[in-house]
């Protein structure tokens, strides 16, 4: 589930990147920073690399790394609320969290496993 920025679409000057490796390895030095040789860049449309390639593959990885951080931490909320009930011996109420994602909500905040 990547989102294409292209925000640079109004830019018509931004010019093609022809030593995408040597430029990477110039930001992380400059930057101080290592991650811009963990990006996986690829071409655009026109098979092109430009800074906009680069900085949209940068925020798509951040995208993507906090959906994955989202969905584990959803999942440890739902089974920790399940496991309350459990423990509260309603077990009936664990197929409404189920169905019923208002008031599993609730419950969650009700229980304070979401602040």
């Amino acid at each position: 589930m990547l989102i294409e920025y292209n925000t640079c679409k109004k830019y018509k000057n931004h010019k093609p990147i022809k030593h995408v490796d040597e430029m990477l390895k110039f930001m992380r030095i400059f930057a101080e920073d290592e991650r811009f040789l963990q990006l996986d860049i690829k071409k655009d449309e026109k098979g092109e690399v430009t800074m906009c390639t680069i900085l949209d593959n940068a925020i798509n990885k951040g995208i993507e790394r906090g959906i994955t951080q989202g969905i584990s931490m959803g999942e440890d909320a739902t089974l920790k609320l399940v496991k309350i009930l459990i423990a509260g011996n309603k077990i009936n109420e664990i197929e409404k969290i189920y169905n019923d994602k208002e008031y599993r909500n609730k419950l969650m905040k009700e229980y304070n496993i979401y602040k």
